[in-house]
């Protein structure tokens, strides 16, 4: 979105116009449309995209997982997997026969080796769904 159709969606959605054309809000100068650079859209970016993709990511995400989903998911070995799990490094969920292990969980043991890059911010971490 450019910053000129970002100032206007802003101007009509903070503004309403009564009979006479004119606004309740008093006059109030704005910016011109590039004064305000790329920090508004990346605000907006960081505040509205980026929750909305994590969501839908999760979204495609069922909640807990067998172990091939965790194989295929994080490319692991059946041995390392078994290994995590006889260990208790890796939460998992036992009823009778069968194992599951919460999406969530598997995700927080991946963010805990997380070494970010030079100069890099850390990555938000959001609470378990």
């Amino acid at each position: 979105m450019t910053q000129t159709a970002l100032l206007a969606a802003l101007l009509l959605a903070s503004r309403t116009l009564d009979d006479d054309g004119h606004s309740g809000a008093p006059d109030v100068p704005l910016p011109e449309p590039g004064a305000l650079g790329g920090a508004l859209e990346a605000a907006l970016h960081k505040a509205l995209v980026g929750p909305v993709a994590e969501a839908i990511r999760r979204s495609k995400l069922p909640p807990y997982l067998g172990r091939k989903e965790v194989m295929d998911l994080t490319g692991w070995s059946d041995r390392k997997l078994s290994y995590l799990q006889s260990k208790r490094r890796l939460p998992y969920v036992k009823r009778g026969r069968t194992v599951l292990f919460r999406t969530a969980d598997v995700e927080a043991f991946l963010m805990e080796g997380y070494v970010p890059a030079k100069g890099a911010p850390a990555p938000e971490t959001t609470g378990a769904a």
